[in-house]
């Protein structure tokens, strides 16, 4: 019996009367944060999330001047002077992207709504993952949340409401209400936050999800470091499972899995330091699985015969798994359609099931990287051999700059693959999916007291 708990909850948000624009306190989340982009979000405003979220780390660092303690002091500060507020009810908040897709340019618009959900075991089937997590970040996100008992970021979810009971208020409430917050992050990417406090929505939209799953579509070590923390809390604080408590909960974006608006990006594979001998063998064994089309090119139809070849590779993505190849030094791009799927899921020999099988990563990474490239995943777990990037152009342009040999062009893992391997109890191989637009930090914190 499926039983998920989904609240309203009092968040803390920026007063933005404070602020000329969102942009000066919103960031992008953490994990997506670099160098540059840190320093960025720094001199937009001493106020912004960023220092909650991913804060500089100094020489004279220690135990108790760090990154985390002092993201546990601007939080302080900036509640004590009404940088941040705390809403006085408890709330839902539906939160809007309309949006340019960065490679096809189709307008789209996403729409869901940011609660908190009540934290289960994966073992329960309530809320399913569908993606491993890697220690590193899960301790440093584990730190900060141990120094501030503080939810920064809403992690991503998905869920089935095909009689579009819950879309039906959010539409409401949007087309009667001005948004609290609205902010134009790039010319076709724009955000936009309303809350509801009418009771009688909320507890439609709670009701609605006591039967539902979750399915985690982006966010996997923040929930794993929401187990954690509760688990550590309860033992510090003595509180007994049976009583529920803020830890108990994860500030999530939910959004229907029917949504038209959902964007899973693709993520590219990019191969370098092969002996010439295996670029060779890729050229040769490729055809015993593979129908081959090439797409000749010349200095002056190159960016013609280029888009042609990226639309037929995303033409047959709904029934042929399909791959794009450019090798250095040829005036070729190589277009790839699996032959025999049978024979290819009879040739993998791992025990997951077919749908798992059927993934495109896991195709193109069982016969090409593994097979024919006899590349080891050691190899890619280290990226020694393997980078990736999201952008198609940029992956060729690599190779023609001669930074790599091969770019590995596929199509984005659909939204049904996700569920499906979800339901499987199955977790997806890394870099198999990017949500995207990206949930903005700032918009909605949590703090647990």
């Amino acid at each position: 019996m499926i039983k998920n708990l989904v609240k309203s909850f009092r968040a803390i948000t920026y007063n933005t009367k404070l602020f000329k624009s969102p942009g000066e306190f919103l960031a992008l989340p953490y994990d997506i944060i670099d160098k540059k982009l840190q320093n960025e979000f720094y001199k937009r405003s001493k106020y912004n999330v960023v220092r909650l979220i991913l804060g500089k780390e100094y020489k004279n660092d220690d135990e108790n001047n760090n990154k985390y303690t002092r993201a546990r002091k601007y939080l302080e500060q900036w509640l004590e002077k009404g940088i941040l507020v705390q809403d006085e009810k408890p709330a839902i908040y539906v939160y809007q992207q309309n949006y340019v897709h960065p490679f096809t340019g189709e307008h789209k618009m996403i729409r869901g709504f940011i609660a908190r959900v009540l934290l289960q075991e994966y073992e329960k089937r309530v809320i399913l993952p569908h993606e491993d997590v890697l220690s590193k970040p899960l301790q440093d996100r584990f730190n900060l949340t141990v120094a501030t008992n503080t939810q920064f970021e809403p992690i991503y979810g998905l869920y089935h409401d095909r009689k579009n009971v819950i879309d039906n208020i959010l539409d409401e409430v949007v087309n009667r209400n001005e948004p609290l917050i609205d902010y134009k992050e790039a010319e076709n990417l724009i955000h936009k936050l309303w809350k509801i406090e009418d009771q009688k929505y909320i507890e439609i939209i709670e009701k609605e999800f006591y039967n539902k799953l979750i399915y985690i579509a982006d966010g996997h070590h923040r929930y794993q470091t929401m187990l954690k923390y509760r688990d550590y809390y309860r033992k510090k604080k003595g509180f007994p499972n049976y009583v529920f408590h803020p830890v108990d909960f994860i500030m999530m974006f939910l959004v229907n899995v029917d949504h038209q608006g959902i964007t899973i990006l693709p993520t590219h594979r990019l191969l370098y330091n092969l002996k010439e001998m295996k670029l060779k063998s890729l050229l040769k064994y490729v055809q015993k699985y593979f129908q081959v089309e090439i797409y000749s090119f010349n200095r002056s139809n190159e960016k013609e015969v280029r888009e042609r070849w990226l639309s037929d590779l995303r033409k047959f993505h709904n029934d042929v798994h399909t791959f794009g190849v450019y090798i250095k030094n040829l005036n070729h791009y190589f277009l790839l359609k699996l032959t025999n799927v049978d024979a290819y899921i009879k040739f993998n020999g791992v025990k997951n099931s077919e749908d798992w099988k059927k993934l495109d990563v896991n195709i193109i990474h069982t016969l090409l990287i593994d097979h024919i490239l006899h590349i080891h995943k050691k190899d890619i777990s280290n990226q020694i051999y393997i980078d990736y990037t999201k952008d198609h152009n940029k992956a060729i342009e690599g190779v023609k700059r001669g930074k790599y040999q091969v770019a590995l062009i596929i199509n984005p893992t659909k939204v049904r693959e996700v569920i499906k391997i979800a339901n499987n109890g199955e977790k997806m191989p890394q870099k198999s999916t990017y949500f995207y637009p990206k949930i903005l930090s700032g918009m909605t914190i949590y703090k647990m007291n």
